[in-house]
C-alpha cells in the first residue's frame, strides 16, 4: 500500500527513572538478561483515518512469542483502532502486519482468526438469554465459520472449557442462563473463548474490569501459562499495578502516535502515566468558568441571579432551614446480598461505597434507583419515605443511576451520539405529534452544549454511539443524567475501562455536580478512586461495617483490610428473595 503523507511517527521516548512511584517489571515472565523472544507480531507504519480524524499515525508494534506486552494509552489514543486492525475488523489506509514473518491480509476477520489471533473485547460479548453452554457453542461456531477451521463446540470442546474454569478457580454452572450470573462470572464466560486452546496471539482489552481479586489472580495464572507455551499476549489495561505485575514490555500510544515502546523493567509508574496522560495534565487550580463549577443552563440546575441553583442545593437548604440529610438508609435488606445497610448522604456530598465484588453495593444502588424492592428497612429522601417502584419513579424524584454495564443498560446502541445525550431531555425540549421532534435545532444545541461541557471526543454527534471509546461513551451516559432537578446521582463503577486522563475529568465533573447541590454515591472496586470522596462507607457481605478515612488520611491498605473484615450477623437474620 502507499503510505499517506502524514507527519512522521514521534520518536520513542525513553523516560528516565524518577525515583517516585512503583517500579515496573518486577514479576513479569521474562527474567533480566534473557535473550529477546523471536518476534511473532510485527506491525509497521499502520495509519488509519476516519474521515478527517486520524486514529493511527504510522504506528509500529512488535510482540514476541511468549511475551506479555502492554498496550497503553488514553481513551481515543488509538488503542482500540489498533486492536481492530489486528482483529481484521478495520482496514488501515496504509501499513503492514506480519505474523511470524508472513504478511497478513488486512481487513479480514477470517484471515486474522486463521493466523491464530484471538481478541476478547472490553464489553462483555455474551447472549444474556442463553445458557453458558449455548454461549460457548455459539462463539465456537462463529470462529469456525469465520476461520474455516474444524474447531467446533462439541462435547470435547466443552470439556476443555470445564477444565479452563477449574484451572481458573471459578464455579461456572454450564446450564445456568447467563443473565442470572453475576458480572464477574459473566466476564469469565466472555473471556473463556480466548483462553481455551493455544492461540498464537491473544489480545485482551481491559480483561479484569468486571473481575474480583480472586478471578484476576486466576486469570493471570492462565495468561502466564499460555505465555510460557509460546503465546504472544497483548494486554490492554488502564490499571498500572496490573501492568507492573504481569507485563514484560509496553507500547504507549497518544493521539494515534507511538510515544514509547520498550521494556517495563525499571520504569516508574509515574513516568508511564505521564506519557499516557500528558495531554490531560492541568494545574490544580481551576482557571476557567468551566472549571469553577459554573454549569450551563439546563444542566443540574437553572441559572438565576445568584448563579447556578439546583433542586436541593445547599443554598436552598439554608433558606428553608433544613438540617436533615438528603438521603437516609436504615437497616436495608434485599436478596441474599444485602442484609443490613445503614448510611446517609448529605446535600453536596460525595459518599464512597467501598466493598468487594458481590458485597451488595450494586444491589443497594438498585434499590435507590427503583430496580429492586427492599424486603426490610427504611429509606428517606429529604426526610420523607422513599420507595420507588421503577426507575421512572426514581428519576421523577431526582434520583438517577449510572449502571456498571453502560453499553448494555445505559445506552441506545442503534442510535447516534446526539440522541443518546438528549434522550433524557425529550420532555423538556419538546416533541411534536406522534413523537416527532418538534425542533431539531434545540436537540442539536443541547447535545452540543453537553458535549462541550464534557469535552467529548467525537467526529460528529450524528455518528453511531458504537463509534465512541469506552471513556467517551461513559461521558455520554454522565451527560445524559446531568439534568435539571438532579438530587442524587448513583455511580456504579463509573471509571471501569476509562483511562487515567478521563478519570480526572470525571471526578471534576462529579465534584461540580456536588458543589451545585446534588448528593453522589460513588461505587468503585478500585479503592484509590474513592480517595477524593468526602466520606467512605464500607460494606462487607451485605452489611455496612463502618466508615474509613478519605482525603489526606486515606489509606488504601487499611481500606482493603476493612473490606475483608466481617461484622457479626445478628441472630435471626435470614436471606430474602430479591423482589423485582
Amino acid at each position: 500500500m502507499t503510505v499517506d503523507e502524514s507527519p512522521p511517527r514521534a520518536p520513542d521516548c525513553e523516560p528516565s527513572p524518577s525515583g517516585h512511584g512503583v517500579a515496573f517489571g518486577t514479576s513479569a515472565g521474562i527474567s533480566p538478561g534473557e535473550p529477546a523472544p523471536p518476534v511473532l507480531v510485527q506491525v509497521r507504519a499502520v495509519t488509519k483515518w476516519f474521515g478527517p480524524v486520524q486514529a493511527l499515525n504510522r504506528v509500529d508494534l512488535d510482540v514476541g512469542s511468549g511475551q506479555i506486552h502492554a498496550l497503553l494509552g488514553a481513551n481515543g489514543s488509538g488503542k482500540s483502532t489498533l486492536v481492530k486492525v489486528l482483529a481484521g475488523v478495520e482496514t488501515p489506509n496504509s501499513g503492514d502486519v506480519r505474523i511470524a514473518g508472513a504478511p497478513m491480509e488486512l481487513g479480514s476477520i477470517g484471515a486474522s482468526l486463521g493466523a491464530g489471533i484471538r481478541v476478547v473485547y472490553q464489553e462483555l460479548a455474551v447472549f444474556p438469554s442463553l445458557t453458558v453452554t449455548q454461549n460457548l457453542r455459539a462463539i465456537e461456531l462463529a470462529i469456525r465459520k469465520r476461520s474455516g477451521s474444524d474447531a467446533g463446540g462439541g462435547r470435547e470442546r466443552i470439556q476443555q472449557y470445564v477444565g479452563l474454569f477449574d484451572e481458573w478457580g471459578v464455579d461456572v454452572p454450564l446450564q445456568a442462563t447467563v443473565r442470572d450470573l453475576g458480572p464477574p462470572i459473566q466476564a469469565c464466560v466472555a473471556l473463556a473463548h480466548g483462553l481455551v486452546g493455544r492461540p498464537r496471539l491473544l489480545i485482551l482489552d481491559e480483561p479484569t474490569a468486571s473481575l474480583g481479586p480472586r478471578e484476576v489472580t486466576g486469570l493471570f495464572g492462565i495468561i502466564r501459562r499460555l505465555a510460557s507455551a509460546g503465546t504472544a499476549v497483548l494486554f490492554v489495561s488502564h490499571r498500572m499495578r496490573e501492568v507492573a505485575e504481569l507485563c514484560d514490555s509496553a507500547t504507549v500510544l497518544r493521539n494515534g502516535v507511538r510515544v514509547y515502546h520498550g521494556s517495563t523493567r525499571g520504569r516508574e509508574e509515574a513516568h508511564l502515566i505521564e506519557l499516557i496522560a500528558s495531554d490531560y495534565r492541568r494545574g490544580s487550580e481551576p482557571t476557567t468558568a468551566r472549571e469553577t463549577g459554573r454549569l450551563r443552563d439546563g444542566i443540574v440546575g437553572a441559572r438565576g441571579p445568584g448563579g447556578v441553583t439546583a433542586v436541593g442545593s445547599p443554598r436552598d437548604a439554608a433558606a428553608s432551614g433544613r438540617d436533615i440529610p438528603l438521603l437516609e438508609v436504615r437497616g436495608l435488606r434485599v436478596s441474599t446480598r444485602v442484609k443490613d445497610v445503614t448510611l446517609h448522604v448529605n446535600e453536596g456530598e460525595v459518599l464512597g461505597l467501598a466493598g468487594l465484588v458481590g458485597s451488595g453495593r450494586t444491589e443497594v444502588l438498585g434499590v435507590l434507583a427503583g430496580r429492586y424492592r427492599p424486603t426490610a428497612g427504611e429509606v428517606l429522601l429529604h426526610g420523607q419515605p422513599y420507595r420507588p417502584h421503577s426507575p421512572a419513579d426514581a428519576m421523577a424524584d431526582g434520583v438517577v443511576l449510572v449502571p456498571e454495564e453502560r453499553r448494555a443498560e445505559a445506552l441506545f446502541p442503534g442510535k447516534d451520539i446526539m440522541f443518546n445525550i438528549v434522550s433524557s431531555r425529550l420532555r423538556t425540549l419538546g416533541r411534536g405529534p406522534s413523537g416527532i421532534w418538534a425542533d431539531l435545532r434545540a436537540y442539536e444545541a443541547s447535545a452540543q452544549s453537553v458535549a462541550e461541557e464534557l469535552e467529548l471526543k467525537a467526529r460528529s454527534l450524528r455518528d453511531p454511539i458504537s463509534t465512541l471509546s469506552g471513556g467517551n461513551a461513559q461521558k455520554v451516559v454522565l451527560g445524559r443524567v446531568m439534568v435539571e432537578g438532579l438530587r442524587l446521582l448513583l455511580l456504579d463503577e463509573p471509571t471501569r475501562g476509562v483511562d487515567v486522563g478521563a478519570r480526572v475529568e470525571f471526578k471534576r465533573i462529579i465534584r461540580r455536580l456536588a458543589d451545585a447541590g446534588a448528593g453522589v454515591i460513588y461505587v468503585s472496586s478500585e479503592l484509590l478512586d474513592l480517595r477524593e470522596c468526602d466520606r467512605i462507607v464500607v460494606i462487607v457481605d451485605g452489611m455496612t461495617t463502618g466508615e474509613a478515612p478519605s482525603g489526606t488520611a486515606f489509606d488504601e491498605e487499611e481500606l482493603t483490610q476493612l473490606c475483608f473484615r466481617r461484622r457479626r450477623v445478628a441472630e435471626g437474620l435470614e436471606a430474602q428473595e430479591m423482589v423485582p
